[in-house]
């Protein structure tokens, strides 16, 4: 199906790219598989100060992760100027995901309907600070406008990635908490399921940006082919309205 194309271009190329591969295994993985482990301690008193220290760096280790995909998706490079380059797009990324949440969440606290489509349309943020060098609000600002006539297929293509990228991690984390707790060699059976779990989710994490990343090609080239202006207009105002 036409409209699925993005989710084929995204595993061909991580299928390709080998440096998706130690991308995943080097800094989403490990920063998942950790953040995992350290929020058992949050809510202890004694272990609270060093696990919140832990799980924050593990934070800024997943978004250099998440950089690097995106910096895959535009070119390729060795490992080692990739994990330069990269370092420069985690306080954009890291800020402009903050601002967006917490306009989201504004939005959906005086009425939920324009949240939800000003989530959608300010899903391609991260490739547009990657692509474009446009960072906060005029990242947010370019992603609805290129969106912005695109919803319902933006929205359809979200769905089928948390279907088939994010859902079976999700289902292994959910068998962790209903394993009988008198099996043999629970421990091992717990951690084989943390490590499978985090490496789907490590996985899912690299597709899904990299489905946005052509999803975000697609749309551009679609707005070319319509001859819809695609320079962000000074007074373009990134209000959702009721579609």
């Amino acid at each position: 199906m036409s409209f699925l194309a993005p989710l084929d271009s995204a595993w061909r190329s991580y299928r390709k790219q080998r440096l998706l591969w130690w991308v995943t295994l080097l800094l989403l993985f490990p920063s998942l598989t950790i953040g995992d482990i350290v929020q058992t301690f949050l809510f202890q008193h004694e272990f609270f100060p060093i696990a919140l220290i832990i799980l924050l760096a593990t934070i800024g280790l997943h978004t250099w992760g998440q950089a690097c995909v995106l910096s895959i998706g535009n070119g390729r490079r060795s490992l080692h100027i990739l994990l330069r380059d990269a370092r420069s797009l985690i306080i954009p990324l890291l800020l402009t995901g903050i601002l967006r949440q917490c306009l989201i969440l504004l939005w959906g606290i005086l009425i939920i309907f324009p949240g939800i489509i000003y989530s959608i349309r300010t899903i391609l943020f991260d490739v547009v600070i990657a692509t474009e060098g446009r960072q906060y609000r005029p990242a947010l600002q370019r992603s609805a406008f290129i969106v912005r006539t695109h919803v319902f297929k933006t929205l359809t293509i979200i769905i089928v990635i948390y279907l088939l990228f994010f859902l079976p991690a999700f289902l292994l984390g959910i068998l962790q908490h209903f394993l009988p707790s008198n099996l043999l060699g629970i421990h091992i059976w717990k951690i084989f399921l943390l490590i499978a779990k985090n490496l789907l989710l490590a996985g899912a994490v690299a597709l899904s940006l990299l489905a946005r990343i052509a999803l975000y090609r697609e749309l551009l080239t679609a707005g070319l082919a319509s001859r819809r202006q695609l320079a962000l207009p000074e007074e373009y105002d990134e209000t959702p309205a009721d579609d």
